[in-house]
């Protein structure tokens, strides 16, 4: 059996998980990142490829207000040039989208509700899944998008929020712990669980798109709390009531589909999740 597979956004956050995941069990992974070149007109060679995840995208969603013209020429357009290499070749691909769905109508949301872009980033993610639904239907390529809500775990940017509440709870400088809004609640899910759910999409044939998330939501002062349990850590902590406009105070997965199709289930609770990031954390400290 064909064992190489190509990793597009290699070492990004979830692309170096799925990368050690993918060789743990067997396969041989190729590697791509954006400091590689120009996704938008990289020659990819697919050959004796057998599928790709395309994870490589401009991310730091501020950014897409300033370029949005970059973030649709590497997310739009890097995507089509990624398609039309699996076209030629006739590859198989899994692309990782982010919660793409705006203000919830219904909660838990699945896979029907309406798509609704607030940022150049979410816009420029949703019209690539457009691409990937037109290049499974007209040239017959198996493609599963998988729509994540809020994953983490060991490695993740301290721009997202529970990276930044554990380096805020360890920093023996920071005697309280600040942050912006105390009030949405988030579906997470732990990084291991993601790339499990990743490797299963690998053999799925057709089109198709599922949600990824744990099925619950969790508040700001819940991973707090969780963080300082573990830690045995007391701080105070304050919200600077720096409220977004539009903000979204709550969502959870519906995850009903996922599981009946490719039998993937998250097995690391939340609280077991925090502990298993907390442990790599605390070595920098």
């Amino acid at each position: 059996m064909n064992r190489r597979i190509l990793v597009t956004g290699s070492k990004g956050f979830v692309g170096s998980h799925l990368v050690t995941a993918l060789a743990n069990v067997g396969f041989e992974v190729v590697g791509f990142d954006l400091d590689q070149g120009n996704i938008l007109n990289y020659q990819f060679n697919l050959d004796g490829i057998r599928h790709v995840f395309h994870l490589a995208a401009r991310t730091f969603i501020p950014a897409s207000w300033e370029e949005p013209f970059e973030f649709y020429k590497t997310n739009l357009l890097g995507t089509l040039n990624v398609l039309d290499a699996c076209r030629k070749s006739g590859c198989s691909l899994t692309y990782l989208n982010a919660y793409p769905y705006g203000q919830p109508l219904t909660n838990p949301i699945n896979e029907e509700h309406p798509l609704s872009a607030t940022t150049p980033y979410n816009h420029s993610k949703i019209l690539a899944e457009y691409l990937c639904r037109f290049y499974s239907e007209k040239f017959n390529l198996s493609i599963v998008i998988l729509r994540a809500f809020n994953l983490y775990g060991p490695g993740q940017n301290e721009t997202f929020l529970i990276p930044h509440i554990i380096r805020q709870t360890l920093d023996p400088k920071i005697d309280i712990i600040k942050i912006r809004d105390l009030r949405p609640k988030r579906d997470y899910l732990y990084i291991e669980d993601a790339i499990q759910a990743m490797i299963l999409s690998c053999g799925h044939k057709g089109f198709s798109i599922y949600n990824l998330g744990s099925g619950n939501s969790y508040n700001v002062e819940d991973i707090i709390n969780n963080v300082k349990q573990i830690l045995k850590i007391e701080k105070k902590y304050i919200s600077l009531k720096q409220e977004r406009k539009g903000e979204i105070l709550d969502m959870v997965a519906d995850i009903s589909k996922i599981e009946r199709d490719l039998g993937w289930q998250p097995k690391i609770s939340f609280n077991e999740g925090i502990r298993k990031t907390i442990e790599v954390t605390k070595r920098v400290y």
